[in-house]
C-alpha cells in the first residue's frame, strides 16, 4: 500500500511526481496528477482498466473508515465518510481560503471524466459529540492495511460496516460544523459536478454525486496542527530595493537587522524562526533578501490599519499572513495583487529552509516568513463567512490519497 499512496495532488512537485510514478504502476498519482490531455481521457481509461483488472475492488457494503496517521507527534485520527455537498447553510461545511476558477475547472474535468472522487477533502469537525471514543473502539478491530510511506509516516485504515456502529458515528457528527482544512478546490468542483448532474435530471437526493469524500478530524482530539506558508517574492516593481527595506516601510514599522553572516542556511533559519515564534504580542514577520535579513514588527497595528486604504475584519487580524499582504506586500512593496501569480510572482513554501534558499539572484528577490494562525482563528473566520489569502494555512499531517475512492456512478 505504501507504494500506491500519494500526497494530495496540489502538494506534489514535478520531481516527486516522477518518484511516485516510478514507485508503482498503480500509484494513485497516476490518476490525480497525470497529464493525459484535455478532459483526462487517459485517466478515465486507466481507472476503468484498474477496476477491470482487480487493482481496485469495490466494497460490497456501505462503510465508514477510521484512519490514523502516526508520524511522531502529532498523531492524526479521523473518520472517512461521504459528506453532503452544498453551501454552508445547507451542508454545514465552511471554506476558509479563497479559490480560483482554473484549479476548480481542472478538478471538475477530472470528476467528469472518471465519475469518481479520487481524493478526500480534509475537514476539521467542530461540535462533535463523543466521536473520539467511538473511533478508538473501532480501531481496536482488524485493520484493512498498515503502510509506512517514505516520509516515515505510518498510515492505518479500518473498515466500519456494522450498522449500529455506523449509526453511533453518524449521530456523533450530525450536529457538528466542518471547516475545510485542505481541498477547497476539490470541494468546489464536487459542488459544480453535483449541480451538473441535477441539471441533467438526476434528482435522487441520495445519489452519490450529492456528497463528497471527506476525512473528518475532531478539532479537540484529532491531532491536526496549523502551520504557515511563507511567501517568496520572485520580482518587485522597478525602483523597489529590498536592501532599503526600513526606508520603504516607513515609520509605522520597526526593522531589526539579523546577523546571519557565517551561519549555514539551516542555522540562519533556526535563528530567524526562534525569534519569530518567540511569543511576542506584536505582529512580527521575518524577511530575507539576497544581502541581508531582518525582523519586521508592527508597533502600532491599529494606527496602520486606520491609515490603510482598506479595512480588515477583526477576526482576520489573527492571521499574520493577511496582515503581511494588506500592510506590506501590496501597499509598500508594490505587489499589485493580494495573492496569486499577479502579485509580482509570489509563490508559497511551507519549509522555511527551502524558502530561505530560494532567495538567490535570478530566482527570487525576497522571502517573507510568518507565524501560523491558531486553528481557533481559522474556525472563527470560516464560521463568520470570511476567507483569507490563498495558502494562508498549512494544516498537517494531511491524509494521503489512494486509501479510499468514492464511486460517483455507484447505485
Amino acid at each position: 500500500m505504501a507504494r500506491v499512496l500519494a500526497p494530495p495532488f496540489d502538494m506534489i512537485s514535478g520531481e516527486q511526481q516522477q518518484a511516485l510514478f516510478a514507485a508503482d504502476a498503480h500509484n494513485i498519482a497516476r490518476l490525480t496528477v497525470a497529464d493525459d490531455g484535455p478532459g483526462y481521457p487517459g485517466v478515465a481509461d486507466r481507472l476503468a482498466r484498474w477496476r477491470e483488472e482487480g487493482v481496485l475492488l469495490p466494497d460490497c457494503k456501505p462503510a465508514f473508515y477510521a484512519y490514523r496517521q502516526s508520524a511522531g507527534d502529532p498523531q492524526v485520527t479521523g473518520l472517512l465518510a461521504a459528506v453532503r455537498l452544498g453551501p454552508p447553510a445547507e451542508s454545514a461545511v465552511y471554506p476558509h481560503e479563497n479559490t480560483f476558477a482554473e484549479p476548480i475547472m481542472d478538478r471538475l474535468a477530472l470528476l467528469q471524466a472518471t465519475r469518481c472522487g479520487l481524493e478526500p477533502v480534509f475537514g476539521i469537525l467542530s461540535g462533535a459529540r463523543g466521536l473520539a471514543p467511538l473511533l478508538e473502539q473501532a480501531m481496536a478491530g482488524p485493520e484493512v492495511f498498515t503502510a509506512q510511506t517514505p516520509d516515515g509516516a505510518i498510515h492505518r485504515l479500518w473498515r466500519l460496516t456494522d450498522p449500529p456502529q455506523q449509526r453511533a458515528l453518524a449521530e456523533a457528527v450530525e450536529d457538528g460544523r466542518v471547516v475545510i482544512a485542505d481541498g477547497h478546490h476539490r470541494w468546489a468542483a464536487a459542488n459544480a459536478y453535483r449541480d451538473e448532474r441535477r441539471a441533467a435530471g438526476e434528482a435522487d437526493p441520495d445519489a452519490p454525486h450529492e456528497s463528497a469524500l471527506m476525512l473528518l478530524v475532531d478539532e479537540r482530539t484529532g491531532g491536526v496542527e496549523c502551520g504557515a506558508f511563507h511567501r517568496i517574492i520572485h520580482r518587485l516593481p522597478e525602483g523597489v530595493d529590498p536592501a532599503r527595506l526600513a526606508e520603504r516601510l516607513g515609520a509605522g514599522f520597526s526593522v531589526e537587522p539579523l546577523a546571519v553572516e557565517g551561519l549555514s542556511d539551516a542555522e540562519a533559519v533556526e535563528s530567524l524562526m526562534t525569534r519569530l515564534t518567540g511569543g511576542e504580542q506584536l505582529p512580527v514577520f521575518g524577511c530575507r533578501w539576497t544581502t541581508g535579513a531582518a525582523l519586521v514588527r508592527v508597533p502600532d497595528l491599529e494606527g496602520l490599519l486606520a491609515a490603510s486604504d482598506r479595512g480588515i475584519d477583526s477576526i482576520i487580524r489573527d492571521f499574520d499572513v493577511a496582515l503581511l499582504h494588506r500592510l506590506i506586500l501590496r501597499p509598500r512593496l508594490g505587489c499589485t495583487g493580494d495573492f496569486g501569480p499577479q502579485a509580482c510572482a509570489i509563490t508559497y513554501e511551507k519549509d522555511p529552509v527551502k524558502a530561505w534558499r530560494k532567495v538567490t539572484p535570478g530566482q527570487a528577490v525576497m522571502a517573507w516568513f510568518v507565524n501560523p494562525a491558531p486553528t481557533s482563528a481559522v474556525l472563527r473566520a470560516a464560521f463568520a463567512g470570511l476567507t483569507v489569502p490563498q495558502k494562508a494555512t498549512h494544516f498537517h499531517p494531511k491524509p494521503p490519497s489512494g486509501m479510499v475512492l468514492y464511486d460517483l456512478a455507484a447505485r
